[in-house]
């Protein structure tokens, strides 16, 4: 559809995609930090598919630079025996991980909801929803706007300027 008309924008929800975006690059960056501070390399290492069992091997390798030991051995639990704290990489990795799902930045059309012909009825239908209860408003007939409100699943709202019905999502 060319001319893309826009019903409402859910503000809310997009601001708070951003700020989770925004914590998963913090958090990512604390992570390459962490791993840093290892004495590995956090930049590649954060690319892994299993960061946290390939962050303790690549720290494994480093510490054990020129010394053979059998390959059998569990790095792992080597690293605990050798006294070298995993459990900070464990939490930065367990909040990375969380916070995955947020990587791609969010796009204003996502929380966008456009007038189509899949919800023009329904718009209609609303927009004489509307103007009606703006009308018994004015007359004094309503005397809890939040109630009527909740009632149409958060399609509606009331201004806060004006305090009038106001038009908020076709979403279900």
């Amino acid at each position: 559809m060319a001319n893309k008309i826009a019903l409402s924008f859910n503000e809310r929800a997009y601001n708070r995609a951003e700020k989770a975006h925004s914590e998963f690059k913090n958090s990512k960056d604390q992570l390459i930090t962490l791993i840093d501070s290892y004495g590995v390399d956090g930049k590649s290492l954060i690319k892994a598919s299993s960061i946290y069992k390939e962050t303790a091997e690549a720290i494994y390798d480093k510490l054990t630079e020129g010394v053979n030991y059998p390959d059998a051995i569990d790095k792992i639990k080597f690293l605990d025996l050798m006294n070298v704290d995993l459990l900070p990489l464990s939490k930065g990795v367990n909040a990375y991980n969380a916070l995955l799902k947020f990587a791609g930045k969010p796009k204003k059309e996502t929380f966008t909801t456009y007038l189509d012909s899949s919800n023009e009825a329904d718009y209609n239908e609303l927009k004489t929803v509307i103007s009606l209860l703006n009308k018994l408003d004015k007359k004094g007939y309503i005397v809890n706007k939040r109630a009527i409100t909740s009632g149409f699943g958060n399609k509606l709202g009331v201004d806060m300027y004006s305090t009038e019905f106001k038009f908020n999502s076709l979403n279900r």
